[in-house]
C-alpha cells in the first residue's frame, strides 16, 4: 500500500470544491450583470443555477482533464490497445446500446424504488422528494442541458478519473486492487452528494460506473451511462409512479433491465481489446 496516493487523491477533491466556490460568485456576479436579480432583495437574489453550473462543470472539466493527462499519460491506452479500439467498442451496438439501457433502467429502478419506499415512510423521505421537486423543476434550458451533458463529463474525470486512478495506484500491490479503488471511489461520490438518500443510490452508481471503467480501461463507457442517467430524469412521465403497485412492478423490470444491461456491457468491455502482435511497436 502506497498511502501518499490517498492523500493526492484528495487533491482534486478540495480543487473542485475551490473552483464550485469561485464558480458560484462568478455566477452570481453574472446575474448581477445581466439584471436578473436586485442584491438588495433577499427573496430575489439567487444564483441562476444554469449558469453556475456552466461555469462549475466547465472549470472542473479543464483542470481535471489536465491533471488527468499530466499524471497518467498512457490513459488513452488499455492492455497495449489505442483509444481508437476503446472508442469503436465503445459505439459498438454491443456496447452503445447496453450502456443506454443501464443508464435509463438505473433512473427508473431508482425512482420507482423511491417512490414505494416513500410510500410507506413518508416522512423521511419528504425533504427528499421536495428537494427533487425543485431540482426537476427547473424550467431553463442552461440548466437542463448543464446537468445531462457537461455535468457527468466532469463526475466522471473527477470520480471514475482522478479518484480512480490515484486509489489503484495506492494498492498498486495489492491483489484486489481494481476492487478496492471501486470501492473507494464510490464513497466519495456518495459523500459528495451530501444527504443519505441520494448518497445511498450515488454509492451504488459508483460501483456500477467504477467497474465499467475497470473493465473498459476508459471514462468515455461510465460518461455516456451518467448523462444517460440524469438525461432518462427529464424524459421520463411525471405519471410513471402513480401507483404503488405499478410502481412495484415498474422496479421489479428496471431491476432486472439494469442487471442484464450491466451483464452485457461488463461482458462486452472485458474481451479482449488488445492489438495483435504484428501490430505491436518493436522494441
Amino acid at each position: 500500500m502506497k498511502p501518499k496516493y490517498l492523500i493526492i487523491m484528495m487533491a482534486p477533491l478540495l480543487a473542485c470544491l475551490i473552483v464550485t466556490i469561485l464558480a458560484y460568485f462568478a455566477a452570481f456576479a453574472m446575474t448581477v450583470i445581466t439584471g436578473q436579480v436586485d442584491v438588495l432583495d433577499t427573496y430575489s437574489a439567487l444564483v441562476d443555477e444554469g449558469i453556475f453550473n456552466l461555469f462549475r462543470f466547465t472549470l472542473i472539466i479543464i483542470m481535471c482533464g489536465v491533471w488527468y493527462m499530466k499524471s497518467f499519460p498512457d490513459i488513452f491506452y488499455h492492455r497495449e490497445a489505442p483509444f481508437s479500439v476503446i472508442l469503436k467498442k465503445t459505439f459498438h451496438p454491443m456496447g452503445i446500446i447496453p450502456l443506454i439501457l443501464l443508464g435509463v433502467s438505473i433512473q427508473i429502478a431508482t425512482d420507482s424504488i423511491l417512490y414505494v419506499l416513500g410510500h410507506f415512510f413518508r416522512t423521511a423521505f419528504a425533504s427528499y422528494e421536495h428537494m427533487m421537486e425543485t431540482f426537476e423543476g427547473s424550467n431553463s434550458v442552461l440548466f437542463i442541458i448543464t446537468v445531462c451533458t457537461i455535468g457527468p463529463v466532469a463526475e466522471e474525470l473527477l470520480f471514475r478519473g482522478l479518484t480512480l486512478q490515484y486509489a489503484t495506484k495506492a494498492f498498486d500491490n495489492k491483489k484486489y486492487k481494481y476492487a478496492i479503488a471501486v470501492f473507494i471511489q464510490a464513497i466519495l461520490f456518495a459523500v459528495y452528494h451530501g444527504n443519505i438518500i441520494q448518497s445511498t443510490y450515488a454509492f451504488i452508481f459508483g460501483l456500477l460506473f467504477g467497474a465499467i471503467t475497470v473493465k473498459a480501461g476508459s471514462v468515455l463507457p461510465s460518461i455516456i451511462t451518467h448523462c444517460t442517467v440524469n438525461a432518462s430524469l427529464y424524459l421520463l412521465p411525471a405519471d410513471i409512479f402513480k401507483y404503488p403497485k405499478r410502481a412495484f412492478v415498474i422496479m421489479i423490470i428496471s431491476l432486472l433491465a439494469l442487471i442484464g444491461s450491466f451483464a452485457l456491457a461488463y461482458i462486452h468491455f472485458g474481451s479482449d481489446n488488445s492489438t495483435d502482435d504484428d501490430d505491436k511497436p518493436s522494441e
